[in-house]
């Protein structure tokens, strides 16, 4: 007996998976990418094909399918530059942060099939903000894809995160998504439709009239004050400022680049070099000549630097003697260490030392 398979029609891939692709590329698209592109209005409907879509499937399998889809050209678009740090890392922080982005939909999966597809759209923004919340308190979070952060450009539309937070924006993106749904489903009467319309015209407005507010009255406030600053990128390949510029060159470049950036008659209030531009433990006591040697510029300069470095720190602390004869000193240096992505803040006149330490480590990346 002969048993033959049936290839999956074109025509019902397309079916099953063109929207959840649509809703894929528009998610991606709507994350900030270049300054002078703002698609970030995209992520306001970017859900809208997806959830239309998983309006018609019951089963569980296809509808993972469909969100997963979604979620993995989401990442794909959006998480694609890692691959250039670490192809391995690349490609295992796609598939990981596409998986994690699909559990809210996947809850909705099953709200939906208790409740009904219509209390499940409404609970959709709840599930989603929390679980976004939720995600960002464990080590394996990616704090990047946080839908609200989608929005990060268009300052008109964002100023109320600082009632809100992140998580605000998120949700107000959502229901404005779900609200789209209900509205082009056609299920309800047409008083309530119109109100739907309404609903979503606020919700388009009423950040505008907030930023106005915002935006209208801080320069007649006398709490706020405007800050110059001069940021300095010296655009040195990572490898290169690891390996064979060195370090002398490295700062070289950073004084020189900063030099030029204090001729002239209007002088920055700040300076800031950028994310590990110091390629060194600057603050490790070997290294007590370049930090000095910061020190001077920055007197010479007369203005504070905010700049990123490597930090490190003993396991242990130091001692004023162990038994056996063995000192402090040699403990302390003999200690494993804990490394930090870290920024330190520098004041003329002053030899306090202001550090940051990054708190939210990159997956893969920075936490291995």
């Amino acid at each position: 007996m002969k048993v033959t398979g049936h290839p999956i029609s074109p025509n019902v891939f397309f079916s099953s998976f063109l929207m959840p692709m649509l809703s894929g590329v528009l998610l991606g698209l709507s994350f900030p990418t270049w300054p002078s592109v703002h698609l970030e209005p995209l992520a306001w409907v970017a859900l809208v094909p997806l959830l239309l879509s998983l309006e018609r499937e019951e089963r569980f399998a296809p509808f993972f399918r469909q969100v997963w889809v979604t979620m993995f050209l989401f990442c794909l678009i959006t998480l694609w530059w890692v691959g250039l740090a670490t192809l391995s890392g690349g490609i295992l922080t796609i598939f990981a942060q596409s998986l994690f982005s699909s559990i809210p939909l996947l809850a909705f999966y099953y709200v939906r099939r208790f409740v009904g597809f219509r209390f499940a759209l409404l609970m959709l923004p709840f599930l989603w903000t929390g679980w976004e919340w939720a995600y960002m308190q464990q080590d394996l979070s990616l704090g990047w894809l946080t839908l609200g952060n989608s929005q990060a450009n268009l300052l008109w539309m964002v100023q109320y995160a600082d009632v809100t937070g992140v998580w605000g924006v998120s949700f107000w993106v959502l229901v404005f998504n779900v609200a789209t749904v209900v509205l082009i489903r056609g299920h309800e009467p047409l008083p309530v439709r119109l109100g739907i319309v309404l609903i979503l015209v606020f919700m388009v407005a009423s950040p505008l009239f907030y930023a106005r507010k915002v935006f209208v009255d801080q320069p007649s406030n006398p709490g706020f004050s405007t800050v110059r600053v001069a940021m300095v990128q010296p655009n040195i390949d990572p490898h290169e400022k690891w390996g064979g510029l060195g370090a002398e060159e490295t700062m070289a470049r950073l004084y020189r680049l900063t030099n030029q950036a204090l001729q002239g008659d209007s002088r920055p209030d700040l300076l800031i070099w950028p994310e590990t531009a110091i390629p060194f433990y600057i603050r490790d006591p070997l290294n007590k000549a370049s930090m000095d040697s910061v020190r001077r510029m920055i007197e010479s300069w007369n203005t504070p630097l905010l700049t990123g470095f490597p930090d490190e720190q003993p396991m242990v602390m130091p001692l004023a003697g162990e038994e056996g004869g063995v000192s402090g000193d040699d403990t302390l240096r003999n200690a494993p260490r804990i490394i930090y992505n870290a920024s330190m803040l520098l004041m003329p006149g002053s030899s306090r030392v202001q550090v940051y330490r990054k708190m939210r480590l990159v997956p893969f990346g920075e936490r291995v």
